[in-house]
């Protein structure tokens, strides 16, 4: 014969409590593991840790030493890393940029390059042929830059159209700078589909320094929608 013992009140009512809580407490994260997004914010929470402690190790390997700044600066060596910039930037008024697939890149290797002018300009050279090597960078620079930049918005076009015609868009580059864009598609028969698809490329149509974008919903609209787009012209230089 087995005898049992009855447990006071209060602990089963403490246990049975107990026993809720953890079954709250495993559905709750049940709930939340189940979500997809709470492994997404997850993912971009760690994202965002990672990079900034890449940026501070950066931050810290690359702190200038002032001692060793100072007698690291050779005036001379200044002059000839610019040269030697000046002599790659000439290669491009024959030669074209690399990366055609990627013609936001290709802006940014030209940016590079004004940078490197910038740089330049405001270091603590003191010469004589300073200046003049300034005037022909630039004047070198605004060449390449009107060279180059028609050849980056037929890039651009290049690597869209393919996925445009699977939707039934077709694009034309107009203009004899090439800095005119047309698409062409029924869809554009909606004019809030012209005002999206004007909202999501502006940015690139602005990078790209093109002037102008026009829709049609047929080969042959003459009442079409276009934009006009403020953009730096091909020669400008600051």
């Amino acid at each position: 014969m087995t005898n049992s013992v009855s447990k006071p009140l209060y602990k089963k009512t403490w246990s049975i409590v107990t026993s809720v809580i953890v079954i709250i407490i495993l559905i709750s994260l049940i709930i939340r593991f189940s979500n997809p997004k709470y492994f997404e914010e997850l993912e971009r929470k760690q994202a965002e840790k990672d990079s900034l402690a890449k940026i501070e190790n950066l931050t810290k390997q690359n702190e200038p030493d002032s001692k060793t700044l100072r007698k690291d600066v050779n005036p001379e060596s200044i002059k000839i890393d610019f040269k030697n910039k000046i002599g790659e930037l000439k290669t491009y008024l024959k030669e074209d940029l690399p990366n055609s697939n990627n013609p936001s890149y290709q802006v940014e290797i030209l940016d590079k390059y004004k940078y490197d002018y910038i740089t330049f300009k405001y270091s603590e050279l003191k010469d004589n042929e300073k200046d003049k090597l300034l005037q022909e960078f630039k004047s070198i620079f605004i060449k390449v830059c009107v060279r180059q930049f028609p050849k980056i918005r037929t890039n651009y076009v290049n690597n869209v159209e393919n996925d445009l015609w699977k939707n039934n868009i077709t694009i034309k580059l107009r203009g004899s700078n090439k800095d005119i864009l047309r698409f062409i598609g029924g869809i554009f028969a909606n004019n809030k589909n012209k005002s999206d698809m004007q909202e999501t490329i502006s940015s690139i149509m602005d990078k790209l320094r093109f002037k102008r974008v026009e829709y049609l919903w047929y080969e042959y609209d003459d009442s079409f929608t276009y934009y006009s787009i403020s953009s730096l012209k091909d020669s400008y230089f600051d």
